[in-house]
């Protein structure tokens, strides 16, 4: 069975479906149409999925830890994500990430930014932090990818506004409307995607803070 999912939230919403499949009795056999495809085989099984964002990782982060992953026999998957990337050829530059993990070439990083992990639910607990620690560094890392994207916003933003000679923002009327090109519609793209990367720094702050005030911490 084949079912097309596109997620407002990359990885909790992921996450969510994948677990309400599982509890339907579906395996997760493969994920195509650059993560928008998922086919599923019906099993007598219960498997449990997490997804884990893994951009800010270097190529040898990500396979020091998909070998971990292996070696505790946990099925994965990668899937791309794309989010505030610059290109150049056949590298992209992302500053948001730690160490050698800002640069991003097709061999090692480019579409994998996010891991699907599968286990078996009769194996026991799955949890892929084994504290509160390693779960605040990885919500700050993502918090960072969305900062990162909201300053970039911000800055084509102000150039449109300030640096363009021909027609700033201020000066866009409905009246320079030229399909779906125009100053407007650029305008609203714009503040979606502001909206966007100020819902996820906002969720995961307060992800974050919550785990700060857990008693385990």
């Amino acid at each position: 069975m084949k079912k097309f999912r596109i997620f407002f939230n990359p990885i909790e919403s992921r996450e969510k479906w994948l677990n309400r499949m599982g509890d339907k009795g579906y395996k997760l056999n493969s994920i195509s149409g650059m993560g928008t495809v998922y086919e599923f085989v019906e099993t007598d099984c219960k498997y449990e999925y997490k997804a884990q964002y893994i951009g800010y990782m270097s190529n040898d982060e990500r396979l020091e830890y998909e070998s971990f992953l292996k070696d505790a026999n946990y099925d994965f998957w990668n899937l791309q994500i794309n989010l505030g990337q610059v290109s150049i050829g056949r590298v992209k530059f992302r500053p948001y990430a730690r160490g050698t993990g800002r640069f991003a070439t097709s061999s090692g990083m480019i579409n994998r930014e996010i891991l699907i992990v599968e286990k078996l639910a009769a194996d026991g607990e799955f949890k892929l932090f084994t504290d509160v620690e390693s779960s605040i560094s990885d919500l700050k890392m993502r918090r960072r990818t969305y900062i990162y994207l909201l300053s970039m916003i911000i800055f084509f933003a102000a150039f449109g506004m300030f640096f363009n000679n021909q027609k700033p923002i201020f000066k866009w009327t409905w009246k320079s409307y030229e399909g779906i090109y125009s100053p407007i519609m650029i305008s609203m793209i714009i503040l979606l995607a502001a909206i966007y990367a100020i819902y996820f720094i906002v969720m995961l702050s307060y992800e974050i803070k919550n785990l700060k005030e857990s008693p385990y911490q």
